[in-house]
């Protein structure tokens, strides 16, 4: 028996979307094996991703804690200062930070910095 075209289209949709959602979760927790910008390039693309598809994981402020959680075991400081900053937006009912300008913000950060180098070897997390 065919399946009518619009009905394998959602079923197509909805798998699409289970998988983004599935990868939108991993992203919540740092991998430490690895390399710091790898996994920056994977939020950039899984929420530009979440974002086309509408997913309900991405939305106000929720991406905002989900990455800044997600990078407090790299650089604790950078996470604290800029949970507190979206917190005073969410206040103040300003605008809140883009979700792309904050992981750029990261990159420029001394901690980030030395992590990603062009040695796959140091551009691993190192715990203590």
């Amino acid at each position: 028996m065919l399946v009518a075209p619009k009905k394998r289209q959602a079923a197509t949709d909805y798998a699409t979307k289970l998988e983004v959602a599935s990868e939108y979760a991993k992203l919540k927790k740092f991998n430490k094996g690895e390399s710091i910008e790898q996994f920056l390039q994977r939020w950039e693309t899984t929420y530009a991703k979440a974002v086309k598809l509408k997913l309900s994981e991405i939305h106000e402020e929720r991406p905002l804690f989900d990455l800044l959680l997600a990078l407090r075991p790299i650089y604790p400081a950078f996470s604290v200062v800029h949970e507190h900053r979206v917190d005073q937006n969410i206040r103040d009912k300003s605008t809140l930070p883009d979700l792309y300008d904050m992981i750029e913000d990261f990159r420029r950060t001394p901690q980030s910095q030395n992590a990603c180098v062009d040695s796959p070897t140091s551009a691993r997390i190192v715990s203590t």
